[in-house]
C-alpha cells in the first residue's frame, strides 16, 4: 500500500511507554498540524494538548494522581478524545459511556466500575449528576477556563499501567467491562499503524460512538502519528450525510461496521481521497466487495479485518478492485504482528485446515480480563504453562483455516449475537425482558431470514392468559438497555421448545411470520392514497403486513438504519423529503402523511430540534406563530445552512401547553426548555413578533443569571409600550374599541387590518392613494369617482389584491384559540419591558407601516445597543415569502466568533 505522505514506521520499542508519552512527542513534532476536526471544533496538536492538559490538571486537583477509575460521559466531539488523553495523563483509567444509554445502564456502568469521578460537558452534565450513584463528583470538562495549567503534568505512567475499562453485553445479565492497559493499547496501533501505513498526512474518520471499543484504534491510530482524526455522531447527524462529509473533508481512511459502509457506498457520491476502508466489527458479504469494487478507485484498497476488545486487530485481510472470486463468505485474512491464531475443537485441541472450530487468539497483549470480574477472566484465558507470558483467548466466534492461512469467520459459537456491530449477550436481553410481571419465559435468539442484517428475536411466554404488548415488552426493554440491544420482532409461545435434554431448543424457535403484532393501539386501515402508498413503504422495509396509520415505526420493528431507509424508499416513490427527526420522534404513518402534506414538521414539543447538525453554537428561536404552527421554520434552517444547529421553542399555550400568563413566564419556562439542549452560555436568541419579545426577557433574565447572550434577534417585534406615544393607529384604533364595549380580540383584528392598509396604501403612487381613499367614502357622489378612477381603478386593485393580509385562523379553530388570540393581546398591553445592557440585532421587515430607523429608536430606549438589519417583505411574509432576505442577514450574525 501507499501513502500521500512519507511513512514512518511505528518502531516496536515505542510500546514502552504511555499513551499520553507518545501523543506528547507527536505535539512537539507536529505542533501546528490538524489533530482533530468536528463539526463545531477544529484543534491543532498543540491546541489538543492545551485542552487535554487543563482536564489532567482538573482531574489531578480533584482526586491525585492515584490509578483508579474516572466515568466519562460525553457527546461524540472533539472533546472527548481530549478527555480521554486527559484522564490518561492524570494517571486514570478511562470508562467511557454513551449517553444515549438508558439511565439506569449508565448508573450500574458507574457502580461496576467504582469510578471516583464522573467527567461531563455542557450537554451531558445534568444527566451525569442524575446517574452518579452515590456522592460521586461530577467535573465539566467543556467549563475549564484558561485558570487552569496547560502544561504536560509531566506523570510517570508505566506502559503496564491500566488505561480503559469498555463495557460490553454480559452473559450473567449486567454489562462486563474489559480493562486494558497503555502497552496493549500502543501494540495494537503499532499494529494499524504498519499495515495500513498510516502518515501524518492521513485524515481519519471516528464513526464509532462513546463506549464501543473500535474508537481506540480510529482514535489512536491518527493522534499517536501525527495524522488528524474526525469525528461524527452518527446518532445526530445521520447516517445518509456521511458520504457527503467524507468527501467535503478529504478522508483518506474510513472504519465503521459494514453495515453503515454499504450505505454510504450507494450514495453514488465521489472519494478521490479516500485510500483505506476497514470493515470490522461485524462479518462482511460479498455484496460490500461488490459495492466496493463497482463504486471506489483502483487507488483505494479495502481492508476486511477480525478483533475484539480483548484482544485488538489480530487478522485482516486486503481486497483490491480487481480481486477476483469474493463470493459468499468475505475471510478475515492473514495474521498481523505478534498475534498468533488457532482453530480449536471443543477439547481446546488445534483443528486440520478446512475444518470448523472455535477462533481463539495466543499472544502477550491480550488485555489482563475482566474489572472485578476474576470467574470470567479464567473462564475466557488460559496461561501457557511453558511460557506465563504467553496466554490464550478463546473468542466464541467459529472460523474455519484455509490452506494457506487465510482465515473464515463463520459466526459464533454462542448465544451472542453481533447487532450494528456491537456485540449482545442474549442472556442479558432475556434477563430483562424477564423482569416483565406479565412474561413466564423468554428466549431470545439471533436470525436473519434472507434480510440483509441479523436482528434479534425475542420469544415470550405469558404468564397469563392476557400477552403483554410489544409496546409494553419495548418501552420495558427501552428504559434499561441500548438500542441496539432490543429485539426487533416479538414472538408469543405457549411454551418454549425443548430438546431432550429439557434445554431450549434454540434450533426449533419459529420464525417470525411477518404478521402484525399486537401493540397499544389497535390496528387502523390506510384513508387516503397517501397513507396507502406509506403503508405499503413500510411493510416492504419492515416485512410487516398488515401496516396501520397509528402503529409506531419501531414497536413493528424498525431502527434507525431501516428508518433511513425508509424514508429513502419514501423519497423516491414520493418524490418528497422529509427529516429523519420525523422518524425518531417516533411518527406513525398518519403523522408521517401530516408532515407530508405539511411540507414541514409540526412543532408540538416544548422544545422542537429543527436541525441538529453541524458544528456551530445552536440558535434557538420562538416563532411566536401560535395559530398555524411555525411551519416556516424549517425553511428558515434549511437557509441557514446544514452546519447551524437550530430549534424551535413555540409558544405557551398550544398543544395543550399551558396558557401564558405573562411574557415573563413565558421566558422563565422557555429557559428550562432551553437549559435542556444547551445548559451554559452563550446562548444565541432569536423570535418573531411576541416571540421576539419573549426571547428579549429570556436574555435579561439570562443576563441576570450572570449567563452571556452572544446574539438576540428580535425580528418584527416592538412593545406596544414602545408604539403608544408615536404609533397614532394603535392609540386610536384602542380609543375606538374601548369605547364601543369590544374586547382586546376585536381589537388586534382592527389593529391588524388597519397596519396592512397603511402598509399597502404606502405602495401606490398619489394618485392611485387618492383614488384608494376616495373609494372609501360613501359620502362623496359616485360621479365625482369616475374622473379619478379611470385606468388607475385597475391598477389600484391589483396592488392591493396582490399584498393581500395573511390569513387568520380557520373557522374551525374554535373558540380556544380565540381566547389564546386576546391572551396575547392582553398580555401584550400590559408587558412593559426592563432595560437590557446586551447587544439586539432587530430584523425589521420593509414593508412594516413603522420605518425601520423609528421601530430601532423606540428599542434603543430600553436596549441601547441596537443594530438594525432591514429584511425583505412585511410583518407575515418576512420569514415565510422572503425568507432567503432574512436567513442570508441572520447567517451574517450566527458566523460571528463565540464570545465567553
Amino acid at each position: 500500500m501507499t501513502s500521500a505522505a512519507p511513512f514512518r514506521a511505528f518502531a516496536k520499542d515505542a510500546i514502552e511507554q504511555s499513551i499520553g508519552a507518545r501523543f506528547e512527542e507527536q505535539v512537539r513534532r507536529y505542533p501546528e498540524r490538524l489533530a482533530i476536526k468536528s463539526q463545531r471544533d477544529a484543534w491543532s496538536y498543540a491546541e489538543l494538548n492545551r485542552i487535554a492538559n487543563r482536564v489532567a490538571h482538573a482531574i489531578l486537583a480533584a482526586r491525585g494522581p492515584a490509578e483508579e477509575p474516572v466515568a466519562l460521559v460525553l457527546e461524540q466531539g472533539a472533546l472527548l478524545p481530549a478527555t480521554i488523553l486527559g484522564a490518561l495523563k492524570a494517571g486514570k483509567i478511562y470508562v467511557p459511556l454513551d449517553p444515549t444509554f438508558p439511565r439506569v445502564r449508565l448508573g450500574e456502568m458507574v457502580e461496576d466500575a467504582q469510578a471516583t469521578l464522573v467527567l461531563a460537558d455542557s450537554r451531558t452534565r445534568r444527566l451525569a449528576t442524575e446517574m452518579a450513584p452515590g456522592p460521586i463528583p461530577v467535573l465539566d470538562a467543556s467549563a475549564l477556563g484558561a485558570g487552569v495549567s496547560s502544561e504536560n503534568p509531566g506523570l510517570g505512567i508505566p506502559p503496564d499501567a491500566n488505561a480503559y475499562i469498555y463495557y460490553t453485553s454480559g452473559s450473567t445479565g449486567r454489562p462486563k467491562g474489559v480493562v486494558d492497559t497503555h502497552r496493549n493499547v500502543l501494540h495494537n496501533v503499532m499494529r494499524y499503524t504498519n499495515s495500513l501505513r498510516i502518515s501524518p498526512e492521513d485524515r481519519l474518520t471516528l464513526l464509532q460512538g462513546p463506549s464501543f471499543s473500535g474508537a481506540v484504534s480510529s482514535m489512536f491510530a491518527a493522534l499517536l502519528n501525527g495524522a488528524a482524526v474526525f469525528p461524527f455522531d452518527v446518532h445526530r447527524e445521520g447516517v445518509d450525510r456521511i458520504a457527503g462529509w467524507l468527501r467535503d473533508e478529504a478522508i483518506t481512511i474510513y472504519h465503521s461496521v459494514p453495515v453503515l459502509f454499504r450505505h454510504m457506498a450507494m450514495s453514488g457520491e465521489p472519494f478521490p481521497a479516500l485510500r483505506v476502508i476497514r470493515l470490522e466489527g461485524d462479518r462482511a458479504s460479498g455484496r460490500d466487495i461488490e459495492l466496493y469494487q463497482k463504486h471506489f478507485s483502483a487507488t483505494c484498497v479495502l481492508v476486511n479485518g477480525l478483533g475484539a476488545t480483548e484482544c485488538g486487530i489480530v487478522r485482516q485481510y486486503f481486497v483490491r478492485t480487481d480481486t477476483p472470486g469474493l463470493e459468499g463468505i468475505v475471510p478475515i485474512g492473514y495474521p498481523v504482528e505478534d498475534m498468533e491464531i488457532l482453530v480449536l475443537d471443543e477439547a481446546g485441541h488445534p483443528v486440520d485446515a478446512g475444518q470448523v472450530g472455535e477462533i481463539a487468539v495466543r499472544s502477550r497483549y491480550l488485555v489482563p480480563g475482566y474489572w472485578r470480574r476474576p470467574e470470567l477472566t479464567s473462564a475466557a484465558f488460559t496461561v501457557d504453562p511453558a511460557d506465563p507470558g504467553l496466554r490464550t483467548y478463546r473468542t466464541g466466534d467459529l472460523g474455519r483455516m484455509r490452506s494457506d492461512g487465510c482465515l473464515e469467520h463463520l459466526g459464533r459459537t454462542d448465544f451472542q449475537a453481533k447487532i450494528r456491530g456491537n456485540r449482545v449477550e442474549v442472556a442479558e436481553v432475556e434477563a430483562a425482558l424477564l423482569g416483565v410481571g406479565a412474561v413466564k419465559e423468554v428466549a431470545v435468539a439471533t436470525r436473519q431470514d434472507g434480510s440483509a442484517e441479523p436482528r434479534l428475536v425475542a420469544y415470550v411466554v405469558p404468564g397469563s392468559h392476557t400477552a403483554p404488548t410489544v409496546s409494553e415488552l419495548r418501552r420495558h426493554l427501552a428504559a434499561r438497555l441500548p438500542d441496539y440491544m432490543i429485539p426487533s420482532a416479538y414472538v408469543i409461545l405457549e411454551a418454549l421448545p425443548l430438546d431432550a435434554n429439557g434445554k431450549v431448543d434454540r434450533r426449533a424457535l419459529p420464525a417470525p411470520d411477518g404478521r402484525r403484532p399486537e401493540l397499544d393501539e389497535g390496528h387502523v386501515e390506510p384513508r387516503t392514497l397517501l397513507e396507502h402508498q406509506l403503508a405499503r413503504i413500510w411493510e416492504a422495509v419492515l416485512g410487516i403486513h398488515p401496516v396501520g396509520i397509528l402503529d409506531s415505526f419501531f414497536d413493528l420493528g424498525g431502527s434507525s438504519l431501516l428508518a433511513v431507509q425508509m424514508m429513502d424508499q419514501v423519497e423516491r416513490v414520493l418524490h418528497r423529503k422529509v427529516p429523519l427527526s420525523v422518524m425518531l420522534a417516533g411518527a406513525t404513518i398518519a403523522d408521517l402523511a401530516s408532515a407530508i402534506q405539511e411540507e414541514a414538521v409540526e412543532l408540538r414539543a416544548p422544545i422542537v430540534p429543527i436541525q441538529t447538525g453541524g458544528g456551530r453554537p445552536p440558535f434557538f428561536f420562538l416563532h411566536g406563530d401560535y395559530l398555524s404552527g411555525g411551519f416556516f421554520c424549517g425553511s428558515l434552517a434549511r437557509h441557514l445552512g446544514p452546519d447551524q444547529p437550530f430549534y424551535a421553542l413555540p409558544p405557551c399555550g398550544i398543544a395543550g401547553q399551558p396558557a401564558p400568563s405573562s411574557y415573563e413566564a413565558m421566558a422563565a419556562r422557555h429557559l428550562e426548555a432551553l437549559r435542556s439542549v444547551q445548559p451554559e452560555g452563550p446562548y444565541r436568541l432569536g423570535g418573531l413578533c411576541n416571540g421576539g419579545l419573549v426571547a428579549f426577557e429570556m436574555a435579561r433574565l439570562l443576563e441576570a443569571q450572570g449567563e452571556t447572550v452572544d446574539l438576540l434577534v428580535p425580528v418584527a417585534a416592538l412593545p406596544a409600550h414602545a408604539q403608544l406615544d408615536r404609533f397614532w393607529l394603535w392609540r386610536l384604533m384602542r380609543w375606538v374599541a374601548v369605547a364601543r364595549g369590544h374586547g382586546p380580540d376585536r381589537r388586534l383584528d382592527w389593529f391588524m387590518r388597519l397596519r396592512d392598509v397603511a402598509t399597502r396604501v404606502e405602495r401606490l403612487t398619489p394618485r392611485q392613494r387618492a383614488t384608494f381613499v376616495l373609494a372609501k367614502l360613501p359620502l362623496i357622489p359616485r360621479r365625482l369617482l369616475s374622473r379619478l378612477r379611470g385606468s388607475a381603478h385597475g391598477r389600484t386593485r391589483s396592488v392591493l389584491h396582490a399584498t393581500a393580509p395573511a390569513p387568520g385562523p380557520p373557522p374551525e379553530a374554535g373558540e380556544e384559540r380565540r381566547r389564546l388570540r386576546a391572551t396575547y393581546l392582553r398580555i401584550d398591553d400590559e408587558y412593559v419591558p426592563r432595560p437590557y445592557s446586551g447587544r439586539l440585532a432587530l430584523f425589521w421587515p420593509a414593508d412594516d407601516p413603522v420605518a425601520p430607523a423609528e421601530a430601532a429608536r423606540r428599542w434603543a430606549r430600553i436596549a441601547p445597543q441596537v443594530d438594525v438589519r432591514v429584511v425583505s417583505g412585511t410583518h407575515f411574509t418576512c420569514l415565510t415569502d422572503h425568507v432567503q432576505s432574512a436567513a442570508r442577514e441572520l447567517r451574517h450574525y450566527l458566523q460571528e466568533p463565540r464570545r465567553r
